[in-house]
């Protein structure tokens, strides 16, 4: 059975990945995401834990992590996506950042820090804050 993607929308009404997949990235990483989302994610959904793909995060936070590598073995694209699952069918998708543009990890616990509290707050608002694709 297809995961149906959806993306979070902030209490604000934007969508924090869609602004950053518009506004941040190049057209391949974009092609890379939305192929991955097609054939992977919404192919394999859960089965993706324990694997290289989804790396749990605690709190129900997962990285979904996306590299391309170049001719010389460096790599190209290396993208991070955070998701939490909704259902064993249903994915929620809920922001990403580039790890070639913005390296380090003091980047990374603040892009892992705010998706905590994007997913926090979705969760506590009684109104369902995610859009089908």
């Amino acid at each position: 059975m297809p995961t149906s993607i959806q993306y979070l929308e902030d209490i604000k009404g934007e969508t924090p990945f869609i602004q950053w997949f518009i506004e941040s990235l190049t057209s391949e990483e974009q092609d890379f995401i939305d192929f991955v989302f097609e054939r992977v994610l919404s192919t394999h959904g859960i089965e993706l834990l324990g694997g290289n793909w989804l790396k749990d995060l605690g709190d129900e936070l997962y990285q979904l992590r996306l590299r391309v590598l170049g001719n010389d073995g460096k790599a190209r694209i290396l993208l991070r996506v955070f998701l939490t699952i909704i259902s064993h069918d249903e994915i929620l998708i809920i922001s990403g950042y580039c790890k070639l543009r913005n390296p380090g990890s003091v980047n990374q616990k603040f892009e892992i820090s705010r998706a905590k509290l994007l997913l926090k707050q979705w969760r506590s608002d009684s109104d369902t804050m995610w859009y089908s694709t």
